[in-house]
């Protein structure tokens, strides 16, 4: 997951904090956030893009996906997103928050 990189589900504090921490403490490349707010889709945070949740199997293959929702519900949600594009939890899917 490292190598390639990461897109975070979730660009709230809890998805900008782990984003920063992983761009400037382990210099990793911050693909992507996902977001279910719409007001939210279309803008940048970190350099990366926000899309809507409907992108997520785009970066599949390309990057490791974190969840780093705090609503509740909201980590199955992103669990069936996830499995749908064929991301597989433990392996390139990780839910850290």
């Amino acid at each position: 997951i490292a190598e390639k990189g990461v897109a975070i589900c979730g660009a709230g504090p809890i998805g900008k904090r782990i984003g920063r921490q992983l761009q400037k403490g382990y210099q990793r490349k911050l693909h992507a956030f996902f977001e279910v707010n719409p007001r939210r889709v279309g803008e940048t945070i970190l350099d990366a893009p926000v899309h809507g949740t409907n992108s997520i199997g785009e970066y599949q293959g390309r990057a490791g996906l974190l969840s780093a929702v705090g609503q509740s519900g909201a980590r199955e949600r992103v669990r069936e997103l996830t499995f749908a594009a064929g991301f597989v939890e433990g392996e390139d899917f990780y839910c850290v928050a």
